[in-house]
């Protein structure tokens, strides 16, 4: 397996060096980038099996190198912030690593590549990375790194103390890394989502009740699991609701 790392760091870049030499002796590491323009050039004319990705560098972000190459190979990116996790998701992302690493996030990230290698060989995840125009899964937090949900095992998305949280089919609640209701409905425009309200999105299987107010407003009551949840719907999207419905 042909690797390269990208990262501008050069404490950061020796670390996980090390850290892949211990953990995945087969692999030879191809080279070590630390800009933007540097990969651009490299990429242009090597070929490498997988990437390690630092988000930020000194001349832009590796999402500058992204779009201005033909990259189909699978990505770990490594960063000390989360606010790049969407976007990041959004590519061909095995993982999203938050420093400071070490190797038992490096290792779990490569059994993820292990688990995954087939897809990335084959010609129809070639085309699912051209396209990126369906999105069947989001990122959600877990202690320092992160791991994927898929939107098919949500019931509903909703506020709760200034987070997006998702509400599984189970009754589990998820703190996703969305960073509000408007991003909710770009993600699960695919889906069988709506908005209920400001601060929640339901999918249609989670409607549990619907009963009048008056003859402008719905009382709606949405279920994940045990746990539920009423919200008011407004006059403004009465109509929509009930047309989402089948009405």
């Amino acid at each position: 397996m042909k690797y390269i790392i990208i990262e501008d760091e050069e404490f950061a870049r020796e670390n996980l060096k090390d850290i892949v030499e211990k953990v995945r002796q087969d692999y030879e590491l191809t080279a070590m980038l630390s800009s933007v323009d540097e990969s651009i050039k490299f990429l242009e004319s090597e070929n490498v099996d997988m990437a390690f990705m630092d988000i930020d560098l000194g001349d832009g972000t590796c999402f500058d190198i992204i779009r201005n190459t033909d990259i189909k190979i699978p990505i770990i990116f490594t960063t000390a912030y989360n606010e790049y996790a969407i976007e990041a998701f959004k590519t061909n992302s095995i993982d999203y690593l938050l420093k400071p690493i070490t190797e038992e996030d490096v290792e779990h990230s490569l059994r993820k590549l292990d688990d995954m290698a087939d897809i990335f060989r084959s010609d129809g995840y070639r085309t699912i990375l051209t396209k990126k125009e369906k999105i069947d899964r989001i990122l959600i937090a877990k202690n320092k790194s992160f791991s994927f949900i898929n939107i098919s095992d949500i019931a509903f998305f909703c506020i709760e103390d200034r987070y997006v949280v998702a509400y599984t089919n189970e009754g589990n609640c998820e703190i996703t890394e969305i960073a509000n209701m408007e991003k909710v409905m770009d993600l699960v425009t695919d889906h069988d989502f709506f908005q209920l309200s400001r601060s929640m999105i339901s999918s249609i299987k989670a409607i549990n009740n619907v009963t009048k107010i008056d003859n402008q407003r719905l009382y709606v009551t949405v279920c994940a699991g045990d746990k539920k949840k009423e919200v008011i719907i407004s006059a403004l999207r009465r109509k929509d609701f009930l047309n989402w419905l089948g009405h």
